[in-house]
């Protein structure tokens, strides 16, 4: 089982998704950008293990990167995760 650190922004999927999808997305890489939705996903399922609500270590951080990945998909579940 993942640890909740691991949907982390600053060492975690959370700020390793954000890189993706924005680089996807400046580069025109549909297959980095997916990388990153990924990661969006994976941290949605992380979230309710983590605690802080900060955008470092916490909730804030995989609130942005949701944000991110339906910005880039349109996926509406992504806004309600």
């Amino acid at each position: 089982q993942a640890h909740r650190r691991y949907g982390s922004w600053c060492r975690g999927l959370a700020g390793i998704g954000t890189l993706l999808i924005e680089t996807g997305r400046h580069e025109g890489d549909l297959p980095t950008t997916d990388l990153g939705v990924r990661c969006a996903w994976a941290c949605r399922d992380l979230a309710p293990r983590m605690s802080p609500v900060s955008q470092c270590c916490g909730l804030s951080g995989v609130g942005e990167l949701l944000i991110d990945a339906a910005a880039v998909t349109g996926d509406e579940r992504l806004h309600r995760a």
